[in-house]
């Protein structure tokens, strides 16, 4: 995929890319003014990059409001969901302790399912920030 628009547009920023990010990826903070597309997990997770952009290069990342992310691996609607490689985003998986995991694990949270989806799928997701 080479352009990407949300379902329902939240704000832009425009970033530097600090590798090739594709549009429709999840992208996260990187260093000051950069994003890179998201390799697994993280707090730092920033929107949507909007379009192709290689390393370098400035793009536009959609925040907030309803985006249509990949899923990794399955994911049910309602569920709530983590950065993953990729760009991609993965079910958060239930909290069995309520130790440090589960409560940094809560701090990754992308937003909400908007319906189930399969490996490779593209979802709506509510973004929760």
């Amino acid at each position: 995929m080479t352009d990407y628009l949300p379902k329902f547009p939240g704000r832009t920023e425009t970033r530097t890319a600090s590798s090739a990010v594709d549009g429709g990826q999840l992208v996260a903070v990187s260093a000051a003014d950069t994003v890179a597309k998201t390799d697994g997990a993280t707090t730092a997770w920033l929107g949507v990059a909007a379009f192709l952009a290689g390393a370098g290069d400035r793009v536009t990342v959609h925040i907030g409001g309803t985006q249509r992310l990949v899923a990794s691996g399955s994911i049910g609607a309602g569920a709530q969901v983590i950065p993953a490689s990729e760009g991609r985003v993965a079910a958060l998986a239930v909290a069995a302790a309520g130790d440090a995991a589960d409560v940094n694990a809560a701090r990754q949270i992308v937003g909400t399912a908007q319906e189930p989806g399969s490996d490779g799928d593209r979802i709506e997701v509510v973004m929760s920030r």
